[in-house]
């Protein structure tokens, strides 16, 4: 199990897990199977890594969510995805450029998406993911994220045939507001 102050580079993994408290950890370049995340996390970063078609991101079965605690995603930059990204229930997920095939999120998965290619996008259940950015080829589901507690400015979009529809984050009392 990772604890921290890992660095990897250009290796083949095929289960990853990360342990709670688990910090400073950095894999570059390399070819992932599936990734197991712990809680209370800092400091995760995949750079241009490779997720394989069948590759897995979940949260530790021990994971308790925690609200205030968003301030950390785990960070996929300029990564690829071949396969599908589900989000996970608990750890929030920064994704900023790169390509993902297909995006199903579940219900509450909380996911920033920031200058990504996808195949496919949609979800269920309650939203809380924003895109900012991407590029869309098949959309079948979008929203504006539910209220919950985000950064105050934080912004989310939408690119359709007709523009592009953005919103910001007020409050937690106000909420999402369409950006006219």
């Amino acid at each position: 199990m990772a604890k921290s102050n890992i660095r990897i580079i250009g290796g083949n993994i095929k289960n990853l897990s990360l342990a709670k408290d688990t910090e400073n950890i950095l894999l570059n370049g390399c070819n992932i199977s599936s990734v197991l995340l712990g809680e209370k996390m800092t400091n995760i970063f995949f750079a241009n890594c490779t997720f394989a078609k069948s590759a897995e991101i979940s949260d530790s079965p021990t994971a308790n969510y925690d609200h205030l605690n968003l301030s950390n995603p785990v960070i996929f930059s300029d990564c690829t995805f071949k396969g599908l990204v589900s989000g996970v229930d608990i750890t929030p997920l920064s994704i900023r450029g790169g390509n993902i095939r297909e995006v199903n999120l579940r219900s509450n998965s909380r996911v920033y998406f920031e200058n990504v290619s996808i195949g496919s996008f949609s979800y269920i259940g309650r939203p809380l993911f924003t895109t900012r950015n991407c590029y869309i080829e098949k959309l079948v589901s979008w929203s504006q994220p539910s209220n919950d507690v985000y950064q105050r400015g934080m912004t989310t979009e939408i690119s359709t045939d007709e523009g592009i529809t953005q919103y910001i984050y007020k409050s937690p009392q106000v909420g999402w507001v369409k950006i006219e």
